[in-house]
C-alpha cells in the first residue's frame, strides 16, 4: 500500500504515520495513558489495513480524526498562538470530514445510484432465507438485504474461516453454507469470480442474473448477482 498504490496513497499513509507518531508522543510526555490506549488502538486498526489489504481512501478517516483529536487536545498552551489551535484544528478536522464525504458522494453519484438500484432489486428478488456469498463490499449489502449474507474476504466473518483462509482449505465452503447465489461488486479481469483461500467460483459455474443498470465510475460498485448451478 505505501508504494505500489500511487502518490495518494503515499501522501496519505504518510500522513497517517505522522499523525499517529505526533499523537503518541504527546500522550506519553503527559502521561495521558487513556489517549496513548485511544492511539495505540487506532495505530493497530492502521497497521492492519496497511499490511493485510488493499487500503480504500475512506480507511484513513478513523485514523486522521482521532489522532487530530489527541493532538489539540494534548498541545502545549504555553504560547499566545497555540491558544488558537485547538479551536482552529477542531474546526478543520470538521472540515476535513465533511468535506471528505461530501466530495466522495458528488464525484461518484452514478455509482450511488448503482448501488442503491441493484441492492433494491436483490432484495426484491429474494427471499429472507436466501444464503448469499460476497467476497468484498458485503458491508452494503448486508445492510439492506434481508436474505442471509456471508462475508467472504474474512474480516468480519468468524476465527475459523479466518484460519482456512490463511491454510487455503475453503474448497466446498458454499455447499457447507448452502449458498445458492453469490454477489460480487467489482470486475475480476479473469473468469474466476471468487478465488480466495482455496476457494474458486468461475463463470461456468454460476448463472448471471442481475448487474447494475448504469455505466460505473467507480469499480467497487459495479455489482452482479449469480444463481449457482447445481
Amino acid at each position: 500500500n505505501l508504494f505500489y498504490r500511487g502518490d495518494d496513497y503515499l501522501l496519505r499513509n504518510l500522513v497517517a504515520i505522522g499523525l499517529i507518531v505526533m499523537a503518541l508522543g504527546l500522550s506519553v510526555a503527559k502521561r495521558h495513558w487513556m489517549m496513548a490506549a485511544i492511539v495505540v488502538s487506532v495505530a493497530g486498526f492502521y497497521t492492519a489495513h496497511l499490511v493485510f489489504i488493499d487500503q480504500r481512501h475512506w480507511y484513513f478517516l478513523p485514523v486522521y480524526i482521532p489522532t487530530l483529536y489527541v493532538i489539540v487536545r494534548l498541545w502545549p498552551q504555553q504560547r499566545p498562538w497555540s491558544l488558537l489551535l485547538r479551536p482552529g484544528a477542531t474546526v478543520s478536522a470538521f472540515i476535513i470530514a465533511f468535506g471528505f464525504g461530501l466530495l466522495y458522494q458528488l464525484t461518484h453519484i452514478p455509482a450511488r445510484i448503482n448501488s442503491l438500484v441493484f441492492i433494491k432489486q436483490v432484495e426484491a428478488m429474494l427471499d429472507e432465507n436466501e444464503v448469499v456469498f460476497q467476497d468484498d463490499g458485503s458491508g452494503w449489502s448486508g445492510f439492506f438485504l434481508s436474505a442471509h449474507l456471508v462475508n467472504g474476504d474474512g474480516l468480519v466473518n468468524s476465527y475459523e474461516y479466518a484460519r482456512r483462509i490463511r491454510a487455503g482449505e475453503l474448497s466446498g465452503y458454499l455447499d457447507e453454507i448452502g449458498a445458492g447465489y453469490i454477489i460480487v461488486n467489482k470486475p475480476s479481469g479473469t473468469n474466476r469470480l471468487v478465488d480466495r483461500g482455496g476457494l474458486v467460483v468461475t463463470e461456468d459455474e454460476v448463472e448471471l442474473i442481475l448487474q447494475t443498470p448504469l455505466d460505473s465510475d467507480y469499480r467497487f460498485t459495479q455489482f452482479e448477482l449469480y444463481r449457482r448451478q447445481n
